[in-house]
């Protein structure tokens, strides 16, 4: 039988502006769809038997060093990252524009604030433009059994 690994997503809005959260990834994981260097919304995998609010408590721990935020509660869709691994995207408000809390750590770095079409423009990880895509979009219950996949080779700009 297959591996299926399950994980949530979130899209994070601004407090004032139109500006998203995104965060670099530091480790490479392939198999993951992702490589030291991309860019990507914060992504975390469930752990067995966890449900997702409690790995969506668990990512803003420890990628977000828990900053303030409301969940909108809106459930954009499931995503197929890559074959075996799917990632549930949510929606969540900031409560502060102030990055400077947030601790760099082994997974990911450099968050910042970006306009969704800007982030679309960056080197991102796998499923991570079909999600930004699709909250552009104002789409809910998107099912997507394919996201493209990127360059494994950083762009230069």
């Amino acid at each position: 039988m297959a591996t299926r690994i399950r994980g949530v997503a979130l899209i994070i809005k601004h407090p004032e502006t139109e500006q998203i959260l995104t965060l670099r990834e530091n480790e490479d994981k392939p198999w993951l769809g992702k490589l030291a260097g991309m860019w990507s919304t914060p992504m975390e995998t469930i752990h067995d038997g966890e449900a997702h609010d409690a790995t969506i408590r668990r990512l803003i721990h420890e990628e977000l060093s828990d900053m303030p935020m409301s969940l909108f509660g809106n459930r954009i869709g499931a995503y197929l990252i890559v074959p075996g691994i799917w990632a549930t995207l949510y929606t969540a408000h900031s409560a502060t524009a102030d990055l400077t809390a947030i601790a760099d750590n082994n997974e990911v770095n450099s968050h910042a604030w970006v306009h969704p079409k800007e982030a679309l423009e960056l080197w991102l990880r796998r499923g991570a433009p079909e999600m930004i895509q699709d909250y552009l979009d104002h789409r809910t219950g998107v099912i997507r059994r394919y996201c493209i996949a990127p360059s494994m080779e950083e762009p230069i700009i």
